[in-house]
């Protein structure tokens, strides 16, 4: 008897399965009257995907206003929820989130969000751990946003990796742990990711600093070249770094400068001011007060004839100070040191009315290279 009744069921679960396709069928003849209908007879069959899409049906924007029924709609997405399947879970979710077709209930939302996640799919734990993570319609709740990240990292979902490796080489929301982090960066360098450049930006720091790692510059360069064939001004002014001093390369001014311009040109500050420096003292390029004191004052975001915001700078010297070796990566900002020098520069350099004028015309003329926009 149990096995004619598993064979009954496998026989219904195969005569709904391919319900959404013969429906969506209908759709596309125009006769939403037979798509309901086959929809409706899977979903009173147990049909979980049949139920979400029915359920969606009816609360949706593709029927005919008098065939929309919001709470016989409601009633399929639950039942859908209630049969475990994760899209019927998160169109649920969505419902209660948003408060289109049921009142907003944000506890329902994270229950039936939670749900979803738990059923393994790592982009669904992956957004839970961003709903906690910035506290979006549920109290903020970093350690719980992070074992939610954990779990999408482990079901290989890049994002959440990205996450993981970051905070443990930060150690902001986790003890800061150099091995662990660079382990799930390098997990990400092999496969396609959001921002390919972001881990090979934190490899290229710890080899170039030690951290976790002995120094070894010639492997920051590979990470740091690999990083700067996308958009990495960082690694372009590291690069540029690497070069001028000789770090594992033989030096090479000629080839530092260009690496600075590049990374300038893309208005990563620590560049503009290497440029800066470089135009004031003449090394490497032609002595020029007015190319140095326009790349000075775009180094501290300044205008010359401005004063700085002390509480900006208040900020700007507390983030160096928590942070020195990931200051650059994670602001774009320069060192408080380097900050004092270029406006001491950019006050003496702007009395000069001419050298004002022409840096003024350059700034007028400076056309920045923009990062790509990312389309997902």
């Amino acid at each position: 008897m149990a096995t004619a009744v598993a064979f009954f069921l496998l026989l219904a679960s195969t005569a709904y399965a391919d319900a959404t396709s013969d429906a969506d069928d209908a759709y596309r003849r125009g006769d939403p009257d037979e798509m309901l209908r086959i929809l409706r007879t899977a979903a009173k069959a147990n049909d979980p995907k049949a139920q979400m899409f029915l359920g969606r049906a009816l609360t949706g924007s593709s029927l005919p206003p008098e065939k929309l029924n919001n709470a016989e709609g409601i009633r399929w997405l639950r039942a859908s929820a209630e049969n475990n399947f994760v899209d019927g879970q998160i169109a649920l979710a969505r419902a209660y989130h948003f408060g289109r077709i049921v009142p907003r209930d944000l506890a329902q939302a994270a229950r039936w969000y939670r749900k979803a996640a738990e059923n393994g799919r790592a982009k669904d734990q992956d957004e839970i751990g961003r709903t906690y993570w910035y506290g979006k319609d549920v109290p903020q709740d970093i350690p719980e946003a992070m074992r939610w990240f954990l779990k999408a990292a482990e079901g290989g979902f890049p994002d959440a990796r990205l996450v993981l490796g970051t905070q443990y080489a930060l150690g902001q929301a986790v003890p800061r742990d150099y091995v662990e982090a660079r382990r799930w960066f390098l997990e990400l360098t092999s496969k396609p990711v959001r921002y390919p450049q972001a881990p090979r930006e934190y490899l290229g720091t710890f080899y170039l600093k030690g951290l976790g790692v002995p120094i070894d510059y010639v492997q920051a360069r590979r990470w740091f070249e690999e990083a700067a064939e996308g958009f990495s001004p960082y690694s372009e002014y590291l690069l540029g770094e690497l070069y001028e001093k000789g770090l594992g390369v033989t030096a090479d001014v000629d080839k530092a400068m260009a690496y600075y311009r590049s990374s300038a040109f893309k208005r990563f500050a620590p560049a503009q001011y290497k440029l800066g420096v470089a135009y004031l003292r003449g090394e490497g390029v032609p002595m020029d007060s007015a190319e140095a004191l326009k790349w000075l004052a775009f180094a501290i975001e300044l205008d010359p004839s401005d004063e700085p915001n002390p509480s900006n700078r208040a900020r700007q010297i507390a983030a160096f100070e928590r942070d020195p070796a990931f200051f650059h990566l994670n602001t774009g900002h320069i060192s408080p040191a380097a900050y004092e020098y270029a406006l001491d520069a950019v006050r003496r350099l702007s009395k000069d009315p001419t050298v004002l004028a022409k840096a003024r015309s350059s700034a007028a003329a400076f056309q920045p290279v923009m990062a790509p926009v990312l389309i997902h």
